[in-house]
């Protein structure tokens, strides 16, 4: 490569269906300068920690008070409060993961944590809830500040010299690099920007550009190109592109129905119209419908949770009806295959398609 030094380990994962639909995680990097990362005493340091995360207490509608992830106070949908708000209101909901809202599940308790303690604190039950709570967040920054040590160590050594005091890598951020990369050539730098949370500079305002994106591209291509090779990078290139067309497509339709309809032509190699003709021959058009209303009132209803001030018991209300559409949701789903065909395309392409 010219103007990076050689990584002692590249590997790049790539769901080109997924970019295609401009899905931010879609790319997996791993890279290391030196390897460092794979010295065996130090890799034992950091296995025998639990893993990095910030908990922080929530007291919920009912009393009861939980952990949560601390990026659940900054996690919005949409324009509606953090993610820490609404679900005080609807704690189970938020915990089991919303794959909609690109929100994890999330265990009642960090076990390891309560097991680690269990075992060297004394009777660690028989205290308040509260001070548990408390005794865990503590215990938990006193981990972090164990791993971000051995971490700077790590650091120190991957990229540090005699001659260089700063342990500075030759890219801070080598995956947002690459994803800079690989979304720019698919769909433009003002979307990659859109989709990776880079704003575009004041003077790109007016432009359908982000000059800070196709700077952070240009390193991230140099590695794209080492690691496929240059012709393999092109071919998923123009795989890329050509899903993405499809996608584009796809969202340019505004009946829920259509795009059903839509994706199960994708899914079955026919056409849109010919989907929506068999459906009105043999009423599978009546139980779309059918589903399209009831889709849209459960996503009404989530929303409302999100952005209401009401009080509790029309919360639970709400939260009853949302339960209560998905649960009829499914239910039509599971009386035509046809549905599962079409929404499998949201995590893959058809089995015909590579």
């Amino acid at each position: 490569m010219k103007d990076l030094p050689n990584p002692s380990r590249l590997e790049i994962r790539i769901d080109e269906w997924q970019v295609a639909r401009g899905n931010p995680d879609a790319i997996d990097v791993t890279l290391d300068w030196r390897g460092v990362k794979g010295d065996s005493a130090l890799a034992e340091l950091l296995a025998a920690l639990p893993p990095p995360t910030t908990f922080v207490p929530m007291s919920l509608a009912d009393g009861r008070t939980e952990l949560v992830p601390a990026a659940w106070k900054s996690l919005r949908l949409g324009s509606g409060p953090p993610i820490f708000e609404a679900a005080r209101r609807d704690y189970e909901t938020w915990a089991q993961g919303q794959r909609w809202a690109n929100v994890p599940p999330v265990a009642r308790a960090p076990k390891y944590l309560t097991n680690m303690i269990r075992r060297h604190v004394p009777n660690f039950e028989d205290y308040p809830e509260k001070e548990q709570i408390d005794f865990i967040v503590r215990t938990q920054a006193k981990i972090n500040e164990i791993r971000n040590s051995v971490e700077a160590l790590m650091t120190h050594l991957e990229y540090a010299a005699p001659d260089k005091l700063k342990a500075l890598p030759p890219l801070e951020h080598p995956s947002r690099n690459i994803k800079a990369a690989a979304f720019s050539d698919v769909v433009g730098t003002r979307r990659a920007g859109e989709l990776l949370g880079i704003p575009p500079p004041r003077s790109d305002e007016v432009r359908n550009e982000n000059q800070t994106v196709r700077k952070m591209a240009k390193p991230g291509r140099e590695l794209l190109r080492e690691y496929f090779g240059e012709a393999e990078w092109k071919t998923k290139l123009q795989r890329m592109r050509r899903n993405r067309r499809w996608w584009e497509r796809w969202e340019s339709l505004d009946d829920p129905r259509e795009q059903i309809y839509a994706l199960l032509a994708k899914a079955r190699d026919s056409s849109l119209e010919h989907e929506k003709v068999s459906a009105e021959e043999d009423g599978f058009d009546e139980l779309l419908a059918e589903w399209v209303a009831v889709a849209e009132q459960r996503l009404n209803a989530l929303e409302s949770l999100s952005t209401g001030n009401d009080a509790a018991e029309f919360d639970a209300e709400r939260r009853r009806a949302a339960r209560r559409l998905l649960d009829e949701q499914v239910s039509i789903e599971e009386r035509d295959e046809r549905f599962g065909r079409a929404l499998s395309l949201f995590d893959a392409p058809p089995a015909s398609q590579p």
